[in-house]
């Protein structure tokens, strides 16, 4: 009997180990080491795993894409080393809170998950998104934790496998959505982008319910972020144009729709635009509210680099609104990207023409009014 017992063990642990070779197929798994629990044995297995790690910003928030914000800074690589953990427990052993892991795997971007069972043992792991699916899909594990809730913790982490794990919960649409919803009343952030990327019409009223919710109301009301617009999702555009806080982006689904009721707060985000890229968005849009062309070379602001040519910056020369054609050229001045200033030439050479035109007092107000007093300054050495 015991002779029996000893060799299913040893088959099962490599049962394991050619299951994890077959997740960790570009990394070594270590030998597996036991441990004596109160009422039964562990089995350790540990995997050293190296991967690029972003110290930066990959994209904008949604918060900054709703504002109307277009520039991001540049991403800071580097290559850490991370160690995941497998833990097998047998049959015998009651309580999984017995097994340890490494402090604070969450910071590193890993979960501690209960992945399911195979061959009478329950596998424990801690690692991320991925390559906790990969063990779960190799091993062919029952049970475990659900799916749904996983995912949604790898998303909230905003870590290594979170967009894999936004994929998934965007595949599996209404099915997500009451416990994307769930959780969102509690960390709404990035939970609230997943439903603002599936685009159904039960995502779209699970954001209408969370902006009734004071936490997660600023986060429902950026969900939507274009370019695509939706009729239904109303309340949510004109809630983040007057809260201030997607102004940009109410706007613009106000001007798609010709939501006529939308004028007169597009013009008062428009007093209170925090950046020349806002003011520039708003104003095109109240244009397109009020029944009037689009402003001078707007569509070409909006395409820097589609190319800038002489007739576009003639263009915002003769624009009728001044303020309009300072915010055109502060907004080539600032933009900046991995290269450097590479429309700083042609902001400079506008805001010369300007100031030859007369406009010289109201480049000094906007260019206060959007901090960029210290910026022309550095772009006027840069260039020099």
């Amino acid at each position: 009997m015991l002779f029996a017992y000893v060799i299913g063990y040893a088959l099962r642990l490599d049962s394991a180990m050619d299951v994890l070779k077959r997740a960790y197929p570009n990394w070594t798994v270590s030998q597996p080491a036991a441990e004596e629990l109160s009422d039964g044995r562990a089995i350790r297995f540990t995997i050293t795993t190296e991967r690029i790690q972003n110290n930066g910003q990959q994209a904008l928030s949604a918060q900054q894409r709703g504002a109307g914000e277009t520039s991001r800074p540049p991403q800071k690589l580097r290559t850490i080393k991370l160690k995941d953990e497998v833990v097998l427990l047998d049959a015998k052993v009651s309580d999984a809170a017995q097994v340890t892991f490494s402090s604070d795997p969450e910071s590193r971007g890993q979960m501690v998950v209960f992945l399911g069972t195979s061959a009478a043992m329950r596998w424990l792991a801690c690692a991320d998104y991925g390559q906790l699916k990969s063990i779960r899909t190799a091993g062919k594990l029952i049970g475990g934790d659900d799916p749904i809730q996983l995912a949604i913790r790898a998303v909230n982490l905003n870590s290594v496998g979170a967009s894999e794990a936004r994929e998934d919960l965007i595949r599996w649409k209404d099915r997500a959505i009451p416990a994307l919803e769930e959780a969102a009343m509690i960390k709404p952030w990035e939970v609230v982008t997943v439903l603002g990327a599936m685009h159904s019409h039960a995502s779209i009223q699970a954001l209408i319910r969370l902006q009734t919710n004071p936490s997660s109301r600023p986060a429902a009301e950026q969900a939507l972020y274009g370019p695509t617009f939706f009729a239904e999702a109303k309340p949510l555009y004109l809630g983040g144009l007057k809260d201030g806080v997607a102004p940009v982006l109410g706007a613009d689904a106000g001007a798609h729709f010709g939501w006529k009721e939308f004028t007169n707060p597009v013009r008062t985000a428009l007093a209170k635009a925090a950046t020349p890229d806002n003011a520039i968005a708003l104003y095109g849009d109240l244009q397109r509210l009020l029944g009037r062309e689009e402003p001078p070379a707007w569509s070409r602001v909006r395409n820097y680099y589609r190319g800038w040519t002489s007739a576009d910056e003639r263009a915002v020369l003769h624009a009728k609104n001044r303020d309009y054609a300072v915010e055109i050229a502060l907004s080539m001045l600032g933009m900046a990207t991995k290269g450097g200033r590479p429309f700083a030439k042609q902001g400079l050479s506008l805001l010369t023409a300007l100031r030859a035109r007369g406009d010289g007092p109201r480049i000094t107000k906007l260019a206060t009014r959007f901090n960029f007093t210290h910026l022309m300054d550095v772009v006027q050495r840069e260039q020099r």
